[in-house]
């Protein structure tokens, strides 16, 4: 139930996560949702939402790592092209100075 599963994230809010589900379950069963349910399998909910919210957790601490890995491989690539860009612009400004270099020889060869 959405209603069940509401309760559990709000207690887990101030609570551990074993006492916010047995909070939930035992308000749910006072307000009679799924109240036959959760007499009938008491137990078998709590281990079931336990395992199921430790699930979630991991789950959703994967993906955080995943990003952060998505951000770090980002960064390398901007540095690589900045790199990349830098030795470019390295290898123009030599080409230039080269090119300079030839037509003052040039010019002095045809000075003589």
């Amino acid at each position: 139930s959405a209603q069940y599963v509401s309760k559990v994230r709000t207690y887990k809010k101030t609570l551990s996560l074993n006492e916010a589900v047995e909070k939930a379950v035992e308000e749910c069963i006072r307000e009679g949702i799924l109240r036959e349910f959760l007499l009938a399998n008491k137990a078998e909910v709590v281990a079931m939402s336990i395992f199921e919210y430790d699930r979630e957790w991991e789950e959703e601490l994967l993906r955080k790592e995943e990003f952060e890995a998505g951000r770090e491989e980002e960064r390398k690539n901007t540095e690589k092209e900045r790199r990349r860009a830098d030795s470019e612009k390295l290898r123009a400004d030599n080409a230039e100075r080269e090119l300079l270099y030839l037509k003052e020889k040039l010019a002095l060869l045809e000075g003589k």
